[in-house]
Formats: C-alpha cells, sequence, structure tokens
C-alpha cells in the first residue's frame, strides 16, 4: 500500500458549513504510482435529523502553487441510506481528471433524503470545528466524581456551542435548534451555566459525611470487635475454616465451568455461594457475556448469509467484544471477495469502482492487493451525439469484450481462435448475427453469413464452406469470398501490415452479377495513421460501387483522440467535405480483470 498508493494532500479534520446536514470528517489526495491516476477519499458524516440516500458535491482544485485548475468537478454519492451519526464516503474513490492536482476543497452542491425532499446549503464555506473540552481539564478528581454523581455518569465534556452546532456534555453533536441531545435527551440550557461553587460545597458536604460515617463505623466495629473478640476466635477457628474450604472449592469448581463456557451451571453455582469472593461481580459479568455471546452470533450469522452491512452494524454495536473490530475489517473485506468472485459481476462493470475502492481502503489487509493488482483501467461506457442513452461495456476474465448494452439491447460476444484468424460471433435476443473477421487482432469486417467452422488445408490456408457460400483465409492475410444467392459474387480481401501487426491498408475488390443481370464492381480502400504509442489516429474509407461512377463514390474520414494514457476518449466521423457526422465519447474507469497481466 504504502509503495504504490502516496498521499499529496489532507483536509483538515471536521470540516463544518453551516446549516449543511454533513460534516466532513476527513479528506485526502492520493496518487496511485502504478497507473499515475489522482484519486480522492472523502469521509463525510450525517449530523442531520434525516436518512440521507444522496449527496452531490463540487469538488475544486488546485495545482502545487495554489493556483485553481479547470473546472469544478461534480460528483455524486448515490444509493445511499445513511441515518444520523453514520459515516459515509470513505469506501468510494474519485478519480481525478487532472494529473497535475495538488490540493482541493469541497462544498456541499445539494442532499437528497430518504423522504425524497432535498436542501441545498446557502453557506458553501467550510470552516474546521474544534473538539468538545474535557471536564477533567479543568476539574479535579473529586469534583468531577461529583459532577458525575449529579449529572450523570457518562458526563464528559463541557457543553459548548460551535457556529449553529453544540456538544452536549456526553460528546454527541447537535444543531442549534435542537433542545435536548439527540443520544442521551439532556437538555441543552441545563448545562450552560454550571454552578460550580455550589458544585464545590456539595463534593465537600459528601466528603465530610462520608469522613463521619467512617468514624462511627471504626467506633462501632471496635466495640463490636472487642466484644465478639473472645467468640470468634474460638467460633471461627472451627466454623470459618471450614466453610471457607467448602465455598473455596465450590468457587474453584464455578471458575472452570466458567473458563469452559459453560455459562448456565457456573451462574447457578455463583448464585448458591450468594457474596462469596466476587461471586455477585461473577454472576453479572455472566449475564453480560451471555447477551454479548448471542450477540455475536447474530453477527457470525449475517456474515455466513452474505448480509455484510447487518454483519458489520452487529459488530460495530459490539465495541470491543472478542474480535468484534477486527470482523468489521473482515466483513468488508468478504464484502469485497463476494462481488468480485460473483457470476453476474463481470456483467456489470459499473460495479467496479465501488469494489476497487473497498479493496483500496483495506490497505494491506490479508491479499487486498493482489485484488487491487487485477483491477485495470477500461471503458465502462461511451456516448454518441445521435444516441440519448449510453452504451455499456462487460468484459471477461481475460479483459475480452464479451457483451455491450446499448438500451435494452444486449449483444454477446463469442470468440474463436485459428492460426491468425479470430471470428467474433454477436448474439443478440438469441439470434446470431454475421461473424467480424479479425487479422492478428485487427478489425477487418464481417462475413456476410452465419458461422461455420473453418478448416484447415495443408497449404495453411483456412475454408468455411455452407451451402453457396465459400471463404478462403490464407496466412499471408489474404482472403476471398464467393456465394451465389441469385447472383454470383466474388470479394478479393487483400491486407497490408506494418512492423508491429498494425494495419496499414484494406483494399477489397467486388465482383459479380447484378440482379439485372448487369455485371456489378464495388471496391473499398481503407488506409490507417499510428501515431508513436501505436494508436490509430486517422482513417481514411473510399468506396465506388455500381460502375465506377463518381455519383457513386464515397469517402469517410474517421479522427481519434487519446489521453495521456493512450487510451481513446473521441472517435470523429466526416465527410468528403470535413462535416462532422458523429462524435463517440468514451469513459473509462476501473474493472476487475481476474486473469489480468500487468
Amino acid at each position: 500500500m504504502s509503495e504504490r498508493y502516496v498521499t499529496l494532500f489532507s483536509l483538515s479534520k471536521n470540516l463544518y458549513a453551516e446549516s449543511s446536514p454533513v460534516v466532513i470528517k476527513s479528506g485526502v489526495l492520493l496518487k496511485d504510482t502504478s497507473t499515475e491516476k489522482i484519486l480522492a477519499l472523502i469521509k463525510f458524516c450525517n449530523i442531520g435529523k434525516e436518512e440521507i440516500c444522496a449527496l452531490r458535491i463540487n469538488i475544486s482544485l488546485f495545482d502545487i502553487a495554489g493556483n485553481p485548475i479547470g473546472d469544478n468537478i461534480v460528483f455524486q454519492y448515490l444509493d445511499l441510506n445513511v441515518s444520523r451519526d453514520m459515516l459515509f464516503g470513505q469506501e468510494t474513490p474519485i478519480v481525478i481528471p487532472a494529473n497535475e492536482a495538488r490540493s482541493f476543497s469541497v462544498t456541499i452542491a445539494e442532499v437528497i433524503f430518504a423522504s425524497k425532499s432535498s436542501m441545498i446549503p446557502e453557506n458553501k464555506l467550510f470552516t474546521h470545528i474544534p473538539d468538545p473540552k474535557l471536564l477533567s481539564e479543568n476539574l479535579d478528581n473529586e469534583l468531577l466524581k461529583e459532577y458525575c454523581a449529579v449529572y450523570g455518569k457518562d458526563c464528559k465534556y463541557h457543553t459548548s456551542s460551535v457556529m449553529d452546532l453544540w456538544y452536549c456534555t456526553c460528546g454527541s453533536l447537535n444543531k442549534s435548534e435542537e433542545s435536548k441531545c439527540h443520544t442521551c435527551a439532556r437538555t441543552r440550557t441545563d448545562f450552560e451555566n454550571i454552578d460550580i461553587e455550589a458544585l464545590k460545597k456539595s463534593r465537600d458536604e459528601r466528603k465530610s459525611r462520608d469522613e463521619k460515617k467512617i468514624h462511627k463505623i471504626k467506633q462501632l466495629l471496635i466495640i463490636v470487635l472487642t466484644s465478639l473478640a473472645a467468640f470468634l476466635i474460638i467460633y471461627s477457628t472451627t466454623t470459618f475454616i471450614t466453610n471457607n474450604i467448602r465455598l473455596k472449592n465450590s468457587y474453584n469448581e464455578a471458575m472452570k465451568l466458567y473458563e469452559n463456557g459453560d455459562f448456565e451451571k457456573a451462574r447457578a453455582a455463583f448464585v448458591e455461594m450468594g457474596s462469596y469472593s466476587n461471586c455477585i461481580e461473577m454472576i453479572e459479568k455472566i449475564d453480560s457475556e451471555k447477551k454479548l455471546l448471542e450477540e455475536y452470533g447474530v453477527a457470525k450469522d449475517y456474515l455466513n448469509n452474505n448480509n455484510f452491512y447487518m454483519a458489520k452494524q452487529c459488530f460495530a454495536n459490539l465495541g470491543d467484544y472478542k474480535d468484534s473490530k477486527e470482523m468489521i475489517t473482515e466483513c468488508t473485506y468478504l464484502e469485497a471477495v463476494h462481488y468480485v468472485e460473483s457470476d453476474d459481476y463481470l456483467k456489470n462493470p459499473l460495479l467496479h469502482p465501488t469494489s476497487f475502492g473497498i479493496f483500496l481502503s483495506l490497505g494491506d489487509y490479508k491479499d487486498s492487493q493482489k485484488y487491487i493488482e487485477r483491477f485495470q483501467i477500461r471503458c465502462i461506457s461511451s456516448q454518441d451525439t445521435n444516441e440519448t442513452g449510453a452504451t455499456t461495456y462487460a468484459y471477461d476474465e481475460k479483459g475480452n469484450t464479451v457483451s455491450v448494452c446499448r438500451d435494452k439491447y444486449v449483444t454477446i460476444y463469442s470468440y474463436y481462435d485459428y492460426g491468425d484468424w479470430t471470428f467474433r460471433i454477436s448474439n443478440r435476443n438469441g439470434i446470431d448475427y454475421n461473424p467480424a473477421i479479425y487479422y492478428k487482432g485487427n478489425y477487418i469486417t464481417y462475413i456476410p453469413s452465419s458461422y461455420v467452422t473453418p478448416t484447415l488445408q495443408d497449404d495453411g490456408t483456412y475454408i468455411m464452406v455452407q451451402d453457396q457460400f465459400k471463404a478462403v483465409f490464407y496466412p499471408n492475410g489474404k482472403f476471398t469470398i464467393h456465394k451465389e444467392d441469385g447472383a454470383i459474387t466474388d470479394t478479393t480481401h487483400t491486407l497490408v501490415l506494418n512492423n508491429k501487426n498494425l494495419l496499414v491498408s484494406h483494399l477489397s475488390y467486388t465482383t459479380g452479377i447484378a440482379y439485372n443481370g448487369e455485371p456489378y464492381t464495388e471496391s473499398l480502400n481503407e488506409n490507417f495513421t499510428y501515431n508513436e504509442y501505436s494508436n490509430v489516429t486517422e482513417e481514411i474509407r473510399d468506396v465506388y460501387d455500381g460502375w465506377q461512377n463518381e455519383s457513386d463514390h464515397y469517402e469517410t474520414f474517421y479522427s481519434y483522440e487519446y489521453d495521456e494514457n493512450g487510451r481513446m476518449t473521441k472517435k470523429f466521423k466526416k465527410n468528403k467535405d470535413g462535416e462532422y457526422q458523429l462524435t463517440t465519447t468514451y469513459l473509462y474507469d476501473y474493472v476487475y480483470i481476474p486473469e489480468a497481466t500487468q
């Protein structure tokens, strides 16, 4: 963890803006040294009365000199179930698009509640709010003891106000309009002007009474002990020793039962011994442990049934009992593992960034790093300018695209390799479409027929035959297609690859007899240009059909844009006049690839 992720910046803790229903507990800016990607993790706390279901924030970025970078980033936390005093956001990484960012600030744009209402805070400025002051800082032990005796054992802090909030003596943070603490129900005004002098007087009176009681008890003990001394010496020597031996043996047996986990029999034995030694304390301890053990078993049941949210809540309520704190981390880990190893996980790439954030928050816990290393940046969706809905992509264990979803249509891909040739079968709603052809990883075209398993010939060629269709694939990248469907058509495809096995040009020439009996020809000439990173930057497609007339000549131009990591971000389609016909934008994020190779 320390080698891969470097902390670039940390927000001040406990940031708050007046009227806001949330407090920013902490926030960090991280650099992924493996991918050079910048991530932000922000931890929020709900301090309002209503349950929060979504939160929209604005993030302002600054460079190392503190100068603003670009426009604000808008980010949304969705599908939340955050009640009061609950934390959220710390397991959701935010990908920062500017690698030069070295600090950031946050404002709340909108808070949406479970009641479907929402609010936009008027005050956007977040400032640090201090922690409440401990009572022990200015009250001595005896005075603090008197304070707790008068006002309650859980009193730890001075009641104080900060902005439109106030801290209760129990430590809970409340809104100024709340007259009573939402945790302990104490009234705020009862603690704003504590009469310390009266408290001191009460303390002194209590100490004086205690001292007098002790003195009277001592005098009484002297009288009693003096009167009973002779009797006790004789009687105690016989009776006390006998009873003590019996009780001690019974106590030891009860302790063995307790240590072996037989709480029912141990409790019955301690009850029978009454007030001997610490039997009363042991009874209370057994009752407490039985309750904790039952709650611990409930938490384990939730975990075994993959109800990770309830399991974590139950373990959190158990506090320091057994390994409850460690089990919260274990629940988080098992939840992330359950996500990435489920059958449906690879089919929904939108789940992957959430799982990545969970593993990232786990650090070096168990084999979390192994899972983190299997996440790769992949395209998860794209958007065309002429489409209202986005297209999402899903991948198999090796990172191959296995399905594309646009609107309500889902296309499933299957791949078949034969030497340097690959055939990709598309299936939509149970119907197979024409197979796509790849040569040495380069997409060429599609076959105007259903898929038939090709056969290998002695000369290294592959032949695919079905009814009146025949295709021949040569080792040098050339292939021919012959079909008879009322008219005879022959197509020859010629490919030219560079020394990096990248497609430079694709020429196809088709001859045949049209349905009207006249000779028919068509040619397609595609040319590709690459940059120094082997990314295609330009594609020119010339098509002549019919009888080579200029009116039947079509030219289409494609150009591409990439980010600093060589990932395609935009694809532009233009006609021969340079007019834009279509723009496709691609979105990338972390995707779990189980059999990923680094």
